[in-house]
Parts: C-alpha cells; structure tokens; sequence
C-alpha cells in the first residue's frame, strides 16, 4: 500500500508519467506515423463494466486522441509528419503486422524526405488504458508498446515499452478530458526526447 502511495504521489508531482522515459532513437528529419492500435473491449475505467454504450464512444477515441498528441509532439519538436498508409486504412494489430507494412512500404511519404530514403514508421499499440473513476479521473493506469521501423525493410530501429504505471490526469472534468490528458502524457513521456537532425 506505502509503495503505490509512493508511485501515484510520484506521478502527480511530476505531472505526467512517473517512470523514466525511454532513450530515444537516433536524430530524425522525418516520421510516417502508422494508426494506433487499441484492441477493442479493453477495460476503460477500474471495476466498471465497459460495453456500455456512454462509455464506447470515450474508449473508442483513446487510439485518435494518442495519435493526435503523437503528431503535435513530433510536430512541435521540429520532425515532418506523415500518416502511413497501410492496407484498407486498418492499423497493424501485432509488431510483425507493422513490420510487414514498413517492409512493404517502398518509397511511402517520398516527398517529404526530397529524394532521400523514406521516412521511418511509428508503430503504437495500447495495452492498456484504465481510468480510477468514470467522471473526474485523476489518473490513467496506461501501458503502451511502440516500435520505429525502417521503410523499406522493417528493421526495427527503436522500441519502447510503458509507461506500465499511473498517468496523472488531476483536473480532469470527464473520462474524455483525463484520456486526453492521459494521451498528451504518454505521447510525451514516448517521444519527447526525440531530437531532429541538424
């Protein structure tokens, strides 16, 4: 009981993701951005039921509300960002399914790297993304997998696992705002160390 007092008082001073972020990759000029994978009927709040139809919707967007605060935090650190195209739009469930399409996936986003190699993919999937309480969460129980994979041949470039722990979320007015502040966090604590290519 002290060590989980101690892990959430940890996350609520730091304002985000209590365990230390991963060591980033080496520096980028540009990222393909693959759809986010969030399996479907995964528990979205602790100890409720989650098929219900009010809180799908909010658990359905977790996947979008992560992909937008990856993109804007790339974007704000200088990287070019595009969406990866994979086929019918889906987005790859396994890292062996993200591998097949960065493998297959010759020449994609060409025009933003000016004739040079494309860029590299961004697989992410949600393992889990559980709130405390289904109104005013004031932290995330959130565990992620991501991989950065080389077009053209998928080799895997850079992975992550986390943060496998409590996202502070304090001050959220509903389940919609604590993931969104949960997704901002974990976006964050992936890519924020990641440096572009002077």
């Amino acid at each position: 009981m002290r060590c989980s007092t101690l892990a959430l008082l940890a996350s609520v001073l730091c304002g985000g993701c209590a365990a230390a972020p991963p060591a980033p990759p080496p520096p980028l000029s540009a990222v393909a951005l693959l759809p986010v994978w969030d399996p479907p009927g995964r528990s979205a709040v602790a100890g409720v039921f989650t098929f219900d139809g009010w809180i799908r919707p909010t658990r359905d967007a977790v996947g979008v509300q992560l992909a937008v605060a990856l993109r804007a935090r790339l974007t704000a650190l200088g990287l070019d960002i595009t969406r990866a195209t994979t086929p019918g739009g889906y987005a790859p469930v396994t890292l062996r399914d993200a591998v097949s399409v960065a493998a297959a996936a010759r020449g994609q986003a060409a025009a933003l790297a000016d004739a040079g190699p494309p860029p590299p993919l961004l697989y992410v999937r949600i393992l889990k993304w559980e709130a405390d309480d289904v109104t005013r969460p004031e932290r995330i129980d959130a565990l992620v997998e991501a991989a950065l994979l080389q077009s053209g041949s998928g080799k895997v470039l850079w992975s992550a696992r986390g943060p496998d722990g409590p996202v502070a979320t304090r001050g959220a007015t509903s389940l919609e705002d604590g993931y969104r502040r949960a997704a901002e966090a974990v976006a964050d604590w992936l890519v924020g160390r990641w440096r572009t290519v002077r």
